[in-house]
């Protein structure tokens, strides 16, 4: 793909607060980008700068090669699906899906016709006439959403669309969502602080802390291989052991831990402070097998049943507390000491 969005070195502040410190982002043609990331991580300013509602303090914002860092929201390739949808009340369906249209000069039978048209593909076409306190949460944020593609922007945003649904219609409108994107080939930048939303929808997941960016790559890659301590913890959930490098070789690493000495893929210098991290589900309740290492040998401290699997909670001789995942159903001791057996390669070198 080629990138429709480039951020150059943009950085933002609010007085002397900076919120965004030189961030810089590519944002390929037709894809579905997730800005992922806890409250007060930038996520939202960020989104606010490419859709024109901010001016970054630094840096510069391109679409398709163009500098777009002052142009108003109204003059940009971009369109935005706010969180709260902001339809207008007053208006039918039509009418509200019509707005953008009518604002640019479109003809009066062009505007019922693209609307139509909106709302069809949404699947709305049969509620054209009703106001929005007649629809359902799901029904306006599609609204939202036709209101949005009908003057085929560039790059739709969205600002967390879905925080306001319950849990049901939230997965359903992630699918039409995720639908809708690859139909009409449109690149999507959706905010979320929802790590499942966020590896549910996105082709690239862009990872935010305080400011910055953590990490950027597909979510099956952020996933496995986090870049950063922080990004291996907020991207799902990961056990992370304390270490220090005691050897190196050949793109290999040894880990000194209070749970032993490993060895694993990784780039270090002896004497570096490190974590290791481990996904609980890549943690198995049984002695190694072939090609496995033991991580430790423990003692259960609680579990909590979540459906088709176990979330265990267990603590070492040594004081470590470990979070496994296992399928419901498997026999787990209670009141003695069982090893716990993971693979080298399923062993993250967390270096930040």
């Amino acid at each position: 793909m080629n990138n429709l969005v480039n951020l150059n070195s943009v950085g933002h502040a609010f007085g002397e607060t900076e919120v965004l410190s030189d961030i810089a982002l590519e944002i390929p043609s037709g894809s579905y980008t997730v800005l992922l990331g806890p409250s007060g991580s930038g996520k939202t300013t960020l989104l606010s700068i490419l859709g024109g509602f901010l001016v970054p303090t630094r840096g510069q914002v391109l679409v398709e090669g163009v500098d777009v860092t002052v142009i108003p929201p109204a003059r940009r390739p971009t369109a935005t699906v706010f969180q709260d949808y902001a339809l207008f009340p007053h208006m039918n369906v039509t009418s509200n899906v019509a707005f953008g249209l009518r604002m640019r000069g479109v003809g009066r039978a062009e505007q019922q016709s693209r609307a139509k048209e909106a709302l069809q593909m949404v699947g709305l076409r049969e509620h054209s006439d009703r106001r929005p306190h007649q629809l359902s949460g799901g029904q306006r944020q599609r609204v939202a959403l036709a209101r949005a593609l009908v003057i085929e922007p560039k790059v739709l945003l969205l600002d967390e669309p879905l925080g306001a649904l319950d849990l049901a219609l939230r997965r359903q409108m992630q699918d039409e969502l995720k639908a809708t994107q690859q139909r009409v080939g449109t690149a999507f930048v959706h905010v979320t602080h929802d790590q499942e939303e966020a590896m549910a929808l996105a082709d690239v997941v862009v990872v935010m802390n305080a400011g910055r960016i953590e990490d950027f790559g597909s979510p099956e890659r952020v996933y496995a291989r986090p870049a950063s301590r922080f990004t291996a913890t907020f991207m799902g959930e990961s056990t992370v052991i304390e270490g220090r490098v005691v050897e190196t070789a050949n793109n290999s690493v040894s880990v000194d831990t209070t749970l032993g000495q490993f060895t694993l893929a990784g780039d270090a210098s002896v004497g570096e402070a490190v974590a290791l991290g481990a996904r609980p589900e890549s943690i198995k309740i049984r002695a190694p097998r072939d090609g496995e290492v033991t991580l430790a040998n423990v003692l259960l401290r609680d579990r909590t049943f979540q459906g088709s699997f176990m979330r265990l909670r267990a603590i070492t001789p040594s004081g470590e507390d470990l979070l496994i995942k296992c399928p419901s159903g498997t026999y787990v001791p209670s009141d003695e000491a069982f090893p716990l057996a993971v693979r080298p390669e399923d062993l993250i070198l967390l270096q930040r």
